[in-house]
């Protein structure tokens, strides 16, 4: 007994001679070196910090927390450590895992999410993440071989949006840990062996062999396609605005003759039985009428026209003999043409 109170003895005179354990009357407990700046009674005034690390830098930085073996800084084998790196106040957390790190619940069973050395440089999240904001590094000065997107639209439209509803995978991460369960929810996107068919570089694999996709990578796609079918609706309208340009002018041209009579050629010519001939006559015409001659300009029959617009009138061969006649339409008063037709018997 008495040799195990003198043990007891010694190693309290050593730690508080090193100063690497020191518990106040309160209980409140620090480990490491504490600063000699600092006083017990100011460092904590509302008591609400039970334990302290503190570390050898000038402000008890670099004190960190090591599970296992610590490694060499210098041959990249330092293992899990938590605290704060360096040896000046810079009050941030370095929380470090050779090989990874990963954010658990459910006594370790369900990943939220973990960066794996093994998976590539990347953080993989199994929950929804939310962010006031995201921002993806896109300097010019960063990017080598950069060439323009072509044929955007035609390969948008080999792509199909689906909805779905989204569940956790069977199983990820290291020693049966499971991925944290997806809340089912209907949700809309793309397939990614669908459009890996089309653009391979928007999509990657896991280690577990499930596919992902670079929803962000589709965004100068969509710019471009968008750009592709204005190009088209400009060039339609182009065209539209020519023919409506040609239909106008038409339309003019038909104004401009709607004012003016017209006299057509008789059809069939030479005609046995009866024969066709078409006319216009304007609207504001005051009389108009159709004469047959002879060859020697006698007036053989006058056909007087009521109807204005475009019509036509219908001679029998019955009413001549055969022979060659001329027809001659008058409006108003005014010569407007003179054609020749052909009676056969």
């Amino acid at each position: 007994m008495k040799k195990t109170c003198l043990s007891m003895t010694f190693l309290a005179l050593s730690i508080a001679a090193n100063a690497q354990l020191t518990v106040l009357n309160n209980g409140k407990t620090y480990l490491g070196n504490f600063p000699n700046y600092l006083q017990q009674s100011n460092n904590d005034p509302e008591n609400d910090v039970t334990l302290q690390i503190f570390g050898k830098g000038n402000f008890g930085c670099k004190g960190m927390l090591a599970f296992g073996d610590y490694g060499q800084l210098s041959k990249h084998t330092r293992n899990v450590v938590i605290g704060e790196y360096g040896t000046t106040d810079t009050d941030q957390l370095w929380l470090h895992g050779k090989n990874g790190i990963y954010l658990t619940y459910n006594d370790g069973e369900k990943i939220i999410g973990c960066f794996n050395r093994s998976n590539g440089n990347k953080f993989t999240f199994n929950t929804p993440v939310w962010a006031e904001g995201v921002k993806l590094t896109s300097d010019e000065r960063l990017k080598t071989e950069i060439e323009p997107i072509s044929n955007s639209l035609e390969n948008l439209m080999k792509l199909n949006g689906v909805s779905y509803n989204l569940h956790s995978k069977p199983a990820a991460g290291e020693d049966g840990l499971r991925a944290a369960r997806v809340y089912d929810k209907k949700s809309i996107g793309l397939i990614a062996q669908e459009l890996m068919t089309v653009y391979p570089e928007l999509v990657d694999q896991d280690s577990d062999g499930y596919y992902a996709v670079d929803y962000i990578g589709l965004i100068p796609v969509l710019i471009e396609s968008i750009k592709e079918q204005q190009n088209k609706i400009n060039e339609l309208n182009e065209k539209l605005e020519k023919v409506e340009a040609k239909q106008s002018n038409n339309y003019a041209l038909d104004e401009a003759f709607s004012t003016k009579s017209v006299l057509k050629q008789n059809a069939p010519n030479p005609f046995k039985n009866e024969t066709t001939i078409e006319y216009f006559v304007p609207e504001n015409a005051t009389s108009a009428s159709i004469y047959i001659y002879d060859m020697t300009g006698a007036q053989l029959k006058e056909f007087k026209i009521n109807s204005k617009g475009n019509d036509k009138l219908t001679i029998k061969g019955s009413e001549f003999k055969a022979g060659m006649y001329i027809y001659s339409l008058i409006v108003d008063g005014q010569l407007i043409d003179t054609k020749r037709m052909t009676l056969t018997k």
